[in-house]
């Protein structure tokens, strides 16, 4: 054996097993992928580990908002949702997360009841509730993302799936990147996004569209008593829904105007030497493009014609897998039978409780 191998004598393998072992490298366990051990090892870096525990503040923080209408199912699930994607780095929890999030506030019961959402816009507006609700799913989206990118490749691979090896190493951002004041300029940013919110909720609900005056928008209160002239179609002032639609989308687009103006804006002024040239460059070889292709097109065609053919290259062979092709299907349904079994756990446990809260009420 050769003296770079760690001679370990208690190992009973031959020499030619050991010889055949690679070196520096332990033998991966059989249940654990190696890729998701070097997950949950970013995770408990120092400076990641704390996007994960503002994470699972602010799913907690979701959990108590969802509960107060009165339903622990709507709580639950999304609470479960944020535990899988930050526990197994699964991309599609956070989206599930938000979808629950926003099933269960239109059915809060999560199926069709006689109970249904309370969600009244004239008085929804800086409620405790929603601005616990909106925050906590904000800054786990943030930091969510923030440990994705931590954990996971710095920049996507361009090559076919089929021809990464899984033994390559994965090339990550350094943690040393996150800076301190890092994590107090996402809370101010939230608490903008949250003002902001429930600033344009506030103009939403409580305006109407009324084209019998300019400018064509009227407070829902001066609406109470309207009463419009012989002949005219009262058409013209819109439903609460149909105004805070189409408000919804006039201001949307003028607020995305504006930033995207801004930012236009905001990028010339940050260019560099370097790169307005590389933009000139860009802007006359796109305006003279189809004059300059022909020049080459006859260049190249010259230069052809005047040397000797050149022998047919051969192609060069595609590469092979290096490893066997693992059927999507099985993975997919594994992890189905999973949220299944999770699922199937939980209602357990959830009609227990009913069950038992309901014989408690009968007692009494």
């Amino acid at each position: 054996m050769s003296k770079d191998r760690r001679e370990n004598p208690n190992d009973t393998r031959s020499t030619r097993e050991q010889l055949a072992e690679p070196v520096g490298k332990k033998p991966s366990s059989k249940f654990v992928p190696e890729h998701m051990v070097a997950y949950w090892k970013r995770l408990l870096d120092e400076r990641v580990r704390t996007y994960v525990v503002v994470a699972g503040a602010a799913l907690l923080v979701l959990f108590l908002a969802q509960i107060t209408g009165g339903s622990l199912l709507a709580g639950l699930i999304p609470l479960m949702c944020g535990v899988l994607a930050m526990a197994l780095g699964w991309y599609a929890m956070p989206f599930v997360c938000i979808f629950a999030v926003a099933w269960f506030q239109v059915l809060p019961f999560g199926v069709p009841t006689g109970i249904q959402s309370n969600i009244n816009p004239a008085t929804t507006h800086f409620r405790i509730t929603d601005l616990m609700l909106v925050s906590s799913v904000l800054v786990y989206l943030i930091a969510q993302f923030r440990v994705y990118s931590l954990a996971w490749r710095a920049l996507p691979d361009e090559r076919p799936l089929v021809f990464i090896p899984k033994s390559e190493p994965i090339e990550k951002r350094d943690p040393a990147l996150i800076e301190e004041s890092e994590i107090p300029r996402c809370f101010m940013a939230v608490a903008g996004i949250v003002v902001l919110g429930q600033a344009l909720w506030l103009l939403l609900s409580e305006t109407l569209l009324d084209f019998n005056r300019f400018p064509a928008i009227r407070m829902r209160e001066d609406t109470k008593d309207i009463k419009l002239p012989v002949g005219e179609s009262p058409s013209v002032i819109f439903t609460p829904e149909w105004s805070r639609f189409i408000l919804f989308v006039l201001t949307s687009g003028t607020i995305i105007f504006l930033m995207r103006l801004c930012l236009w804006y905001w990028r010339l002024r940050t260019l560099t030497q370097e790169e307005a040239r590389l933009i000139l460059v860009d802007t006359g070889w796109s305006e003279m493009r189809r004059e300059a292709a022909r020049q080459e097109t006859w260049r190249i065609s010259g230069i052809l014609k005047a040397t000797p053919a050149m022998p047919k290259m051969k192609p060069i062979p595609r590469p092979q897998r290096t490893e066997p092709r693992k059927p999507w299907f099985f993975a997919a349904l594994g992890r189905g039978c999973f949220l299944v079994l999770i699922a199937g756990i939980v209602a357990v446990i959830l009609v227990v409780v009913g069950v038992y809260l309901m014989d408690l009420r009968q007692r009494r």
